[in-house]
């Protein structure tokens, strides 16, 4: 985000002994009890001069070099000092010009509600986190306005007159960055997309690092039940990795890799996205035995290694889906999104339905990355509906589960999806599988068109998150499918059957 230069104000020449008076006079007249509170309609009852107040109240939250309670909902973009201009005038003509302050009912103007919209934080320790920050600057404000529209008529009737002309070439007060953006790095959108990419997948980890998976009234689970306390007694508290839910996890993993450790990489590496421990530990093979034959402590520092052993491939599609997750948030949060062209236009959205290529031709390397992208027949092969990435297996077939391509629309910053057509990444009768009934809202029974590429010059080595081109193409066909769930329901179709 960009920040402002704010030149310095001298302060009014009587605002220091103002600020004594008010502070002796307010003393004197609170109460004393032990835990008396003064709320913002006891702080607007006390008489000052606005402009005092802006210097005493306002000026100090823009000086301050912590960010303000907008940071709970918004990770970058915005900040209240971005509402504040050099002056007390300046400021009150500006928020009262972007309606952002009321005068007949200065209580309730807008900017008072933008502060206060941390309030409805469903997230309980993130509300209470900030709320004595919020509180703080809801009383600044609110005192100001309000003595503002009560007692100086000069400022308000300035606003006013204002003409047209002059209001185009005002200071301008508000995020310095297109709305798209601001919409796009505010929390409840990043959740969303961490519920989508990540999240969905935390079966993958199963019963290790998925407490509220396992069910004690389940008997297929005494076995697992019983892996993860002992997995507990070893490595205590922090191998519970996922929370109950998406929004738990990821405050929890924000607040866990803000911590720096000497013995282990942050779960979410916001310098060098690719070296997060989320990310590399189900990549990692399990330790190396010791002469005794038992297995060495596994490694949270490169090289890593893993107790659970592999559970995806660098070539999977659920690593390029975490990656680049993972890449996004680390450029939301470093504001590195000035702009609507720069915000990513695409995301994957996992379903179940598996598509598998077989008879793959002994010419092609053991190991290779494929993509394979799925068209509606009828399209023009303008835009693929799925896609999916995996490897050339020994036995000479790449399979992978389907990810459909959600476009996301930068004008709410949510992917364009219809309400009911959601997917739903709750555990259904047995939590080993997730439950994706309605997942796959784009794949329906009916034929499409198949491409395929094939990583032959070691592309994705180097950028795991791109998509191969027509120099990579091997070919194509057509098939007719219902698109049903799970591996062995997978749709498969001959590799013998491309044409190019």
């Amino acid at each position: 985000m960009r920040s402002r230069t704010l030149r310095q104000i001298p302060p009014h020449q009587n605002s220091v002994a103002t600020l004594i008076l008010w502070v002796s006079f307010h003393l004197a007249c609170t109460p004393n009890t032990a835990h008396s509170v003064e709320s913002p309609t006891d702080a607007i009852s006390v008489a000052s001069q606005p402009s005092e107040i802006f210097e005493s109240r306002i000026m100090p939250i823009f000086r301050s070099s912590k960010p303000s309670s907008c940071i709970q909902c918004h990770l970058a973009s915005v900040d209240l000092k971005d509402y504040i201009l050099p002056s007390h005038q300046e400021t009150f003509v500006a928020l009262e010009r972007a309606g952002l302050i009321d005068r007949k009912n200065p209580s309730k103007s807008k900017i008072l509600n933008l502060i206060r919209m941390g309030e409805k934080d469903s997230n309980l320790s993130a509300k209470r986190l900030h709320q004595k920050t919020r509180q703080a600057e809801l009383e600044a404000f609110e005192h100001w306005i309000v003595t503002t529209c009560n007692q100086d008529p000069t400022v308000t009737s300035d606003a006013s007159r204002k003409s047209e002309a002059q209001s185009e070439v005002a200071p301008a007060i508000g995020p310095r960055l297109p709305n798209q953006v601001v919409r796009y790095t505010r929390k409840e959108r990043l959740i969303e997309s961490f519920t989508r990419e990540v999240w969905s997948q935390r079966m993958r980890c199963f019963p290790c690092h998925t407490p509220f998976e396992i069910r004690t009234d389940d008997l297929k689970h005494d076995k697992p039940a019983r892996r993860h306390r002992e997995l507990v007694q070893q490595y205590g508290a922090r191998i519970n990795l996922f929370d109950e839910d998406p929004t738990a996890t990821l405050e929890r993993w924000i607040a866990a890799s803000r911590k720096t450790h000497q013995d282990r990489l942050p779960l979410i590496n916001l310098e060098t996205p690719k070296e997060s421990l989320i990310l590399l530990k189900p990549l990692s093979k399990v330790p190396a035995k010791q002469e005794d034959g038992t297995l060495s402590s596994a490694s949270s520092v490169l090289p890593v290694s893993h107790a659970g052993g592999l559970k995806m491939f660098e070539h999977d599609q659920s690593y390029k889906s975490i990656r680049s997750w993972i890449e996004d948030y680390a450029d939301v949060v470093q504001g590195k999104y000035a702009s609507i062209d720069q915000l990513p236009t695409e995301r994957w959205k996992p379903t179940q339905k598996i598509i598998r290529m077989s008879n793959i031709s002994e010419t092609h390397q053991v190991g290779t990355p494929v993509q394979i992208f799925v068209h509606h027949e009828n399209n023009e092969l303008k835009l693929p509906v799925a896609f999916t990435q995996g490897i050339i297996t020994p036995r000479g077939f790449v399979n992978g589960p389907l990810y459909e391509i959600v476009q996301e629309d930068q004008s709410s910053g949510h992917p364009k999806e219809k309400e009911a057509e959601q997917d739903s990444y709750a555990a259904d009768d047995n939590p080993l599988h997730q439950r994706e009934s309605n997942a796959g809202t784009n794949l329906i029974a009916g034929e499409y068109r198949i491409r395929v590429y094939i990583d032959r010059h070691g592309k994705l080595d180097d950028d795991p998150a791109i998509y191969l081109d027509e120099e990579d193409f091997l070919g194509e066909t057509t098939l007719t499918s219902q698109w049903n769930l799970g591996f062995p329901n997978a749709t498969i179709f001959s590799a013998t059957d491309l044409k190019r």
